[in-house]
């Protein structure tokens, strides 16, 4: 985050967008507050880490897993950063509150269509 926040001092970026951040159970969607144009949207399986600055709790930032067209074996990440109004530590809970809601619904998937299999592969033995 340090290192972000350098960059933005050397380019002279002090600029910034309002943005609201939503979580559902599949994805973290970043809107623009003043057009509530959709900026970002990731899935909430891409997101790999999420963490407030250790000096300053306003500062949030998370890791994204980004796949491009070459597949698995070359994973790329890219790391976003946000002064956040309020708290970032609540930012922080709220994403691992989706987080673990979205890995419960994964969870709650993955039984059923193991036993739809098992039915399917119990009636064609039989």
């Amino acid at each position: 985050m340090r290192r972000i926040l350098a960059a933005r001092a050397i380019h002279n970026v002090f600029s910034t967008n309002e943005l609201k951040l939503s979580t559902t159970d599949t994805h973290l969607i970043l809107t623009d507050a003043a057009t509530h144009i959709m900026r970002l949207r990731h899935s909430l399986s891409d997101v790999a880490y999420w963490a407030t600055h250790n000096e300053n709790r306003k500062l949030v930032g998370y890791i994204v897993r980004q796949s491009d067209n070459e597949g698995a074996d070359n994973p790329r990440y890219s790391c976003y950063v946000f002064e956040a109004d309020s708290s970032g530590t609540d930012i922080c809970t709220a994403l691992g509150v989706a987080a673990k809601m979205a890995y419960n619904k994964l969870i709650e998937k993955r039984p059923w269509k193991r036993r739809e299999s098992r039915k399917r592969n119990y009636y064609w033995i039989t």
